[in-house]
């Protein structure tokens, strides 16, 4: 009997070691939670989403990414670093495999939008790690589960602390369009409460469309406005308990001085409104602003603010470009003309959706740009004045940033076009500062105040550097065999 015994667990052994490799049942307990509470901001002068270059097994096949990103620190000077997270993990643990995960892992945003002064977006962070293959080292469904739980904890939108570094989970996430974030304008989505403490989001259809900014709530409840307050160690967010609104109505929303939230809704006869504990109360539109918000093209009105004041900007087929100021008063709202202007005809050009135009404010008032032409609108001196691009500038306003500034990049210069002072610059790229040959074939991509040029030498090798487009100044980067644009996300801190 014993010696059938014998027998029986020998084939058992041979059987497992036929079947492969052979696991051990467990690696160790892991830990509980983990939570991300600061990233090392030390000698930051910007943020930077990179691709990696240190690490070539993160390669994928042709036509495809060829490196992982991850998040920078970059110094006065332009020098790179890896950003430097500080994780706390809750509960005992030995898991060799979290550990192993550990040594490398780090978080990377796909966008870094600001907020306030102190306060950024960190959109929709992934953790990153070197050990991508550890699930075929873990042993059953607990232990794989285990580990999945703590990456998927630290993922999602966090708000940084530019002050002191500090991290907190953000309740919701910001979808932008892809290339330079300091063009997106939240102004008509997002607002801040005088005290800083609040952040309150309007997420209408129609004002997101015309941004091409999409906010997600962490949990899908999409009931607006929201409000999110921030209690010193995490952020909260309260919203309606019910629907008051249709998404399309919305062209923007006003914060009145005693802090009521104040929804612009189009083709009616007054609006909801909300103090900050979102207790609704409604109210009446006078026949002036009713006969404003009738038009029945969503596209001809935008709302902003501007020196505490709440100002409505739009084009009437009739009496061409109108600017209105709209205010509280008492349970009524209320609008007075401030300015108007004479178009060329319906001047098709005046769009406001997110192809057609883009909007940045000066000392007084607010720049509107538009393919082929800007409309500067002068709240302090009530007057519009609108202005067509010089002949030989770019037509498009997607190569402008706010500031109404293109930079066309050729071989040996940049070219600078100053919508402001109608002028072309050449600033001379410095290709004496970098020795590796010159490019036979490159591609440059436009980020922030950035050329990122990659490309390949007459030996085939591949080179990459950043071209600041001001001093024409180049430096050479890490990377190789990479084609792609290197800045994914970029934020000056200072």
């Amino acid at each position: 009997m014993r010696i059938r015994s014998i027998i029986v667990l020998a084939t058992i052994a041979m059987v497992i070691q036929g079947c492969g490799k052979v696991y051990p049942i467990f690696h160790g307990s892991a830990p509980s939670s983990i939570k991300v509470e600061k990233v090392d901001l030390t000698n930051a002068a910007a943020l930077a989403v990179m691709p990696y270059a240190a690490d070539g097994s993160i390669q994928t096949k042709a036509g495809e990414e060829e490196y992982s990103n991850r998040l920078y620190i970059v110094d006065k000077d332009g020098k790179t670093t890896l950003a430097s997270f500080e994780f706390k993990e809750e509960g005992n643990f030995n898991n060799k495999i979290w550990k192993k995960i550990r040594e490398t892992l780090t978080l990377v945003p796909s966008k870094i939008i600001p907020i306030t002064n102190d306060l950024l977006l960190l959109a929709y962070v992934s953790p990153v790690y070197d050990y991508t293959n550890w699930g075929e080292d873990a042993w059953g469904y607990e232990e794989n589960q285990a580990i999945s739980n703590l990456l998927y904890e630290i993922s999602g939108s966090y708000f940084l602390r530019t002050s002191d570094g500090a991290l907190f989970k953000s309740p919701f996430g910001i979808q932008t369009p892809e290339g330079d974030v300091n063009n997106v304008n939240l102004g008509r989505l997002l607002k801040v409460s005088q005290s800083n403490n609040q952040i309150i989001v309007c997420t209408s259809d129609l004002a997101q469309k015309q941004s091409e900014i999409w906010f997600e709530s962490s949990d899908g409840n999409d009931f607006y406005p929201w409000v999110v307050t921030d209690k010193g160690n995490s952020f909260e967010l309260k919203r309606p308990s019910e629907p008051l609104f249709e998404r399309w109505e919305i062209c923007g929303f006003i914060l009145s001085d005693d802090n009521r939230i104040i929804p612009l809704k189009s083709s009616t006869n007054g609006t909801w409104s909300f103090d900050f504990d979102l207790n609704p109360l409604y109210i009446d539109y006078t026949p002036e602003l009713q006969s404003i918000l009738s038009f029945k093209d969503s596209q001809l009105n935008y709302l902003f603010d501007f020196e505490s004041e709440s100002y409505l900007f739009g084009r009437n087929y009739e009496n061409g470009l109108l600017l209105y100021r709209v205010f509280e008063n008492g349970n009524k709202l209320e609008c007075t003309l401030v300015c108007s202007q004479k178009c060329d005809g319906n001047d098709s050009t005046i769009n406001f959706d997110y192809y057609s135009h883009s909007a940045a404010y000066n000392s007084n008032g607010i720049l509107f740009m538009f393919n082929g032409c800007k409309v500067s609108v002068d709240v302090k001196n009530g007057t519009i004045t609108k202005e067509d691009f010089p002949d030989d500038f770019p037509k498009s306003i997607r190569d402008y940033d706010q500031n109404g500034i293109a930079y066309v990049f050729t071989e040996n210069e940049i070219l600078k076009y100053d919508l402001n002072t109608k002028k072309k610059t050449e600033v001379p790229i410095h290709w004496e500062q970098v020795d590796f040959g010159g490019y036979v074939t490159y591609s440059a991509y436009y980020s922030n105040g950035v050329f990122s040029v990659s490309g390949k030498t007459r030996t085939a090798t591949s080179v990459t550097v950043l071209i600041d487009v001001e001093t024409g100044d180049v430096t050479l980067t890490d990377l190789s065999e990479y084609s792609g644009p290197v800045i994914k996300s970029y934020y000056r801190l200072n």
